[in-house]
């Protein structure tokens, strides 16, 4: 009895304590001449209130939400005893405010400048802690734009009460650009490939607009990071580039000269490679399916890709849970490593089910066409991994994730595909210039997920593309409807439609040409990278405004002309870029013919091939060589001419840049108008390497001929150039300015030299 009253009386004391005394009062006093912050604003952040119990810890939480604020410098709680109550004093010094931010030494950049790079403003309380803050960031911006030496610092002075200015004291010291990099020790990998490995350069001529040429800290301990990375990868795991043992020398008074001393150490290799705890597949299967061979230069990546090839090896037979461990054993007499990759095989697994989550908008059979597995295969981990990128390619989505899912049933897993929609809808204005047409503004909409029965849907989410364009220029007018279903009945072949007008003047000062049309095509994967496209096109062609003066040829067009053909084409491309290709291929044929059973005013039959090729031959600087052919021969039959607007042209920014636009082929009349011939063929080589990454410089020549008759491919009035000009990307979009010299020409396209540039981009 004795112990249950005392466990009484201390709990009853507890109670008591947990209470506390009652607060008399709760008064604020400030000190310190700081910013006027409002008691009420105060008393918000304070949880002892008059008139409650006091508690300790609801003091304490007050005065860390008052620091919260950011409103003080100074906090501080009195707490005094009267009768049997409390009073409680908050004294506080607020912070001033910043009246006036200004720069002392700053000579290369301008207090804006720097005033933008800042979080703090004019107006906002004066914090230390953002001062510094502000110190920091000021530096970064002066190393990154090439003063490594800056010295800056920072603070603050009263200037009437409430208020003081922060003032930035900046020592820029001297603006370093970087002359030259210069390795000592790489005995077994050459200068050029270890500066190619860096992102820091020497200054060129373009460094002004790429920012290159100066040295950041922070950049360069990466670029070493890298090098080291790089070394390692040729067999050099011992390799040493020490950051303390760089020499930054002073060549000039705004020049560095950078020297980084190598130690490469021993060359390893790989030695034996062995694999254990395999029992599925023997090692001679597992060595076949990994590219590491003994003797070869040891390297860590390799390493690692070998490691996912074996998980891909039996990922995609079924074994989705099997992995390899490498398991390295160096070998000090021969410097070579033995590798043995230690197998944990798993059981087959098979697709129960496809769960897709995510398409909100998309249909559920347009991301199942492009999945490569089906319930009841075996479950391939190489197929997920393909189909997931075929997904990400279609650019239906902004995120696309395909994963195994366990299941309760034995060697049974779900196939989970895990979305997230992207816009694939898009509205464009934009503006386009070339030699031909000195401006053309355009505005185009499309959609790249278009349904076109599926209207409560905004017409999204059925795969199919559509596009519609117009555009008006000084010498030309277009408008250009577009539809695509690249699955036509559920297979993997594309039905297109295309509704065209066009109008366009600067063809020849002689006539004005309109074309009204449309096409229709199927578009199929033969064979391996090779399509093939079947076309259908009807067209009427209108001739106008023709001048008195102008060839009987074109004269003998005045009016309109109906044009039905049908076209195959085959092609194989290997690109790696379609506007500025540094590698790949691209091989097409074409044949048709227009008339005849498909009715129209006009016959003919063409052909035609071409072919083009790109080289990286240097990385450095990322020098491309690539030449491009291309030959083709129309005519007539039934006793059909082959109207001029349908006959070959060359001269302009896209074939022959050293002559103009048309100007290379037949002429006639008066004026020497182009009239086009019956063969052509053309041929150009082009030798380019990067200046800075959206700048490469670009010499060339063009060859090419346009003869007057039908399977006529003599060279005797061949024309031919050269010249050099710039490929710019400028807002995604390529900007090509050449200069051609034409050395090989007819007496009616003699010219000194033809500026040629041509420029599309979107707003």
């Amino acid at each position: 009895m004795k112990h249950i009253l005392y466990s009484l009386f201390f709990l009853s004391s507890l109670w008591a304590s947990d209470e506390g005394p009652l607060v008399n009062d709760v008064a604020i006093q400030r000190i310190g001449t700081g910013a006027d912050i409002t008691d009420s604003v105060i008393y918000s952040h304070i949880k002892v209130h008059k008139g409650g119990h006091f508690q300790q810890h609801w003091l304490d939480q007050s005065i860390q939400a008052l620091y919260g604020t950011g409103y003080f410098d100074f906090i501080e709680a009195k707490v005094t005893n009267e009768a049997d109550a409390v009073k409680v004093v908050f004294i506080v010094e607020t912070k001033s405010r910043i009246q006036d931010i200004t720069f002392v030494g700053n000579k290369k950049m301008t207090t804006r400048t720097l005033l933008s790079k800042m979080k703090e403003k004019t107006g906002d309380l004066a914090d230390e802690a953002k001062l510094r803050n502000d110190v920091n960031t000021l530096l970064e911006y002066y190393q990154k734009k090439g003063y490594p030496d800056v010295k800056i610092t920072a603070e603050f002075q009263a200037v009437r009460p409430g208020h003081k200015k922060a003032v930035f004291t900046v020592n820029e010291g001297t603006f370093l650009k970087v002359k030259g990099i210069v390795f000592t020790g790489n005995k077994s990998i050459p200068t050029d490939e270890l500066r190619d490995q860096m992102k820091t350069r020497p200054w060129g001529i373009f460094s002004f607009l790429s920012g290159s040429g100066r040295f950041t800290e922070d950049v360069f301990k990466e670029d070493l990071n890298a090098l080291r990375a790089y070394y390692r990868n040729h067999g050099f795991l011992d390799v040493e580039i020490s950051r303390e043992k760089v020499i930054l020398e002073r060549v000039a008074k705004e020049r560095l000269q950078i020297v980084i001393p190598v130690d490469e150490g021993k060359r390893y290799s790989f030695g034996k490679i062995t694999f254990s705890e395999n029992k599925l597949f023997d090692n001679a299967k597992l060595a076949d399916a990994i590219t590491i061979k003994e003797g070869t230069t040891y390297s860590p990546a390799e390493v690692e890709k070998a490691t996912e090839a074996i998980r891909n090896f039996y990922g995609e037979k079924g074994y989705l849970e099997s992995y390899a461990t490498p398991e390295r054993s160096p070998n000090i007499t021969t410097d070579a490593i033995d590798l043995n990759f230690k197998v944990k095989e798993s059981d087959k697994f098979y697709v129960e089910n496809i769960d897709i989550q995510g398409n909100t908008a998309t249909k559920s059979n347009v991301i199942l066409r492009e999945i490569n597995l089906a319930p009841g295969d075996e479950f391939d981990l190489v197929s997920m991994r393909n189909s997931e990128a075929k997904l990400q390619t279609t650019r239906y989505f902004k995120s696309v994730m395909l994963t195994p899912e366990a299941t309760d049933i034995p060697n049974r897993k779900n196939l989970r595909i895990t979305l997230e929609e992207g816009n694939t809808g898009s509205i464009m204005f934009g503006v386009a210039t070339s030699t031909e047409e000195p401006i053309a503004g355009f505005i185009e909409l499309s959609q790249s997920n278009f349904d076109i029965k599926n209207f409560k849907n905004f017409f999204r989410g059925g795969g199919q593309k559509f596009r519609i364009r117009t555009q008006l220029g000084t010498k030309s007018n277009q408008v250009i409807i577009t539809f695509e279903e690249p699955w036509v009945f559920d297979r993997e072949l594309t039905f297109g439609t295309e509704i065209y007008r066009t109008q366009s003047n600067y063809y020849s000062k002689s006539y004005k040409e309109g074309r009204l049309g449309a096409n229709f095509y199927l578009r199929k994967r033969l064979f391996g990278l090779w399509t093939g496209q079947l076309t259908y096109g009807v067209e009427e062609v209108r001739i106008w405004n023709v001048k008195d003066d102008a060839p009987t040829t074109i004269k003998g067009e005045d009016g309109s002309r109906s044009v039905s053909k049908l076209m195959f084409s085959i092609e194989r491309d290997t690109r790696d870029n379609l506007v500025m290709p540094k590698t790949g291929s691209r091989i097409e044929a074409h044949t048709g013919f227009a008339g005849g059973p498909l009715f129209g005013q006009t016959r003919y039959i063409t052909a035609g091939a071409g072919a083009s090729r790109w080289w990286t031959v240097f990385k450095t600087m990322e020098q491309v060589f690539g030449m491009s052919a291309r030959t083709a021969t129309i005519g007539g039959y039934g006793g059909k001419n082959v109207p001029f607007f349908d006959r070959f042209f060359l001269g302009g920014s896209e074939d022959m840049r050293g002559f103009e636009f048309r100007d290379v082929g037949p002429k006639e009349g008066t004026n020497h108008d182009p009239i086009g011939g019956k063969t052509y063929a053309f041929g150009t080589a082009e030798y380019s390497f990067r200046l800075i990454d959206s700048i490469r410089f670009a010499v060339f020549t063009d060859w090419g001929f346009v003869n007057s008759r039908t399977n006529d491919w003599s060279t005797t009035n061949y024309n031919a150039d050269w010249g050099f000009g710039l490929r710019i990307i400028v807002m995604g979009a390529p900007l090509r300015l050449d200069l051609g010299f034409p050395f090989k020409h007819d007496p009616y396209n003699k010219h000194t030299a033809q500026f040629q540039f041509s420029f599309g981009t979107v707003f």
